[in-house]
């Protein structure tokens, strides 16, 4: 099995085999301009386009919380936002059930 060489970063990014990380770029920018426009991307490739408009408002109304939250760091933020989002779509019924 060819490995990524940490001494060699891929996007920017060095991996490894204990921390893999994922590259975020698009994500980061979305987080910090527009919720709309993280989940619609995040639909489109997660679920495939398949989010329920309940599910939606679940995962936008998660989000608008953390953002409007003080107890997180503003530099943080994005990526907090991002992870969450991730991790609420992955754990949604429209994500686990694929039609």
């Amino acid at each position: 099995m060819n490995l990524p060489d940490p001494a060699y970063p891929i996007f920017g990014v060095s991996y490894t085999v204990d921390s893999p990380r994922p590259h975020w770029s698009t994500e980061l920018a979305l987080a910090e301009t527009a919720l709309d426009g993280l989940i619609d991307h995040l639909d489109l490739l997660l679920p495939y386009g398949t989010l329920s408009a309940g599910m939606r408002n679940v995962i936008k109304t998660a989000l608008t919380e953390m953002t409007n939250s003080t107890r997180i760091d503003e530099a943080q933020k994005p990526q907090e936002l991002v992870e969450l989002a991730v991790y609420l779509f992955i754990v949604s019924p429209d994500y686990a059930i694929q039609l």
